[in-house]
């Protein structure tokens, strides 16, 4: 549980000092740059019910619409109405059509005391910006129960 409250602390001032420190001047698609985004993606379906993501980090494009071949590495919070994340991430955009997005996440149900580790693909459409994420997680110590797989699906707008 510490671990996970240090890294969304650390997530958050990642994504303080990224959007403070963001310059005027947009640099050319292609260009590593900061990206933050505090309304990244809405989620919804699963045991979450409903999530909401902020993200911060880098990457070769703008959040907004990514570009084709533009990819981004970065730090999410995602807290829901039944559990909240924490995620690190790599996404790549292919083309107009959509991209792919690979999770390290730490899952956390408000209730019960459960904790889950595990990872998440997920796949973008990014002119509509919809999308489908599937995930496996495996309970962490002190998370009560059998120590069974916990899948998790559910649909995106964005991230």
């Amino acid at each position: 549980m510490r671990l996970v409250t240090r890294f969304m602390a650390l997530s958050c001032g990642a994504l303080i000092s990224a959007t403070a420190g963001a310059q005027q001047v947009t640099p050319p698609v292609g260009t590593w740059r900061p990206v933050a985004d505090p309304l990244a993606g809405w989620h919804a379906l699963g045991p979450v019910l409903l999530s909401v993501t902020a993200l911060a980090g880098f990457g070769t494009g703008t959040l907004d619409v990514p570009e084709p071949r533009t990819t981004f590495v970065f730090a999410a919070i995602e807290p829901g109405i039944h559990a909240g994340r924490a995620s690190l991430a790599v996404a790549h955009f292919l083309r107009w059509e959509g991209g792919g997005i690979l999770r390290a996440t730490a899952l956390r149900f408000w209730t019960g005391n459960r904790t889950y580790i595990g990872g998440e693909a997920q796949w973008v459409i990014s002119v509509l910006p919809l999308g489908v994420r599937v995930g496996a997680f495996r309970p962490i110590g002190d998370t009560p129960g059998k120590r069974k797989t916990l899948w998790l699906a559910d649909l995106s707008v964005m991230y």
